[in-house]
């Protein structure tokens, strides 16, 4: 799996990554969203409980799917107003983070634990899903 995350990574657009150490299934997951427009779906958990072991798989990424052009070009317009060219405070959390990182117009950007700016994003990308 890290292979492929690695592989993917080279060629994001975007990525939301999290992290929990406190929870029921401690690990990571993410979101990447790749420069060709697909979106990708990942996780790594180090601990499953017992009732979903049979149905949640220790770690996974999914196939890409290609994303609605529509929810790309809202991402770009935040990422353009509110994420490039801006300084972000680095937050320190103990127990569980966030990563937003990417490339737009040749600027990388790369923030720690700004959950508002993760939820907006996510909010972006899922909002087609509930549209339909």
């Amino acid at each position: 799996m890290q292979e492929k995350l690695e592989k993917l990574r080279q060629n994001k657009f975007l990525e939301i990554s999290s992290w929990a150490g406190l929870s029921p299934t401690p690990g990571s997951q993410g979101i990447i969203i790749t420069k060709d427009k697909k979106i990708y779906y990942y996780h790594k958990y180090y601990r499953i409980s017992e009732k979903f072991k049979d149905k949640v798989k220790p770690e996974d990424i999914s196939g890409g799917i290609v994303i609605d052009e529509d929810i790309y070009l809202k991402l770009v317009n935040y990422l353009e107003e509110k994420v490039i060219g801006k300084e972000f405070e680095e937050i320190n959390i103990r127990d569980a983070g966030v990563n937003i990182s990417g490339t737009l117009n040749n600027n990388s950007f790369n923030i720690h634990n700004h959950f508002d700016i993760s939820n907006d994003l996510k909010r972006i990308i899922y909002s087609k899903e509930k549209a339909e």
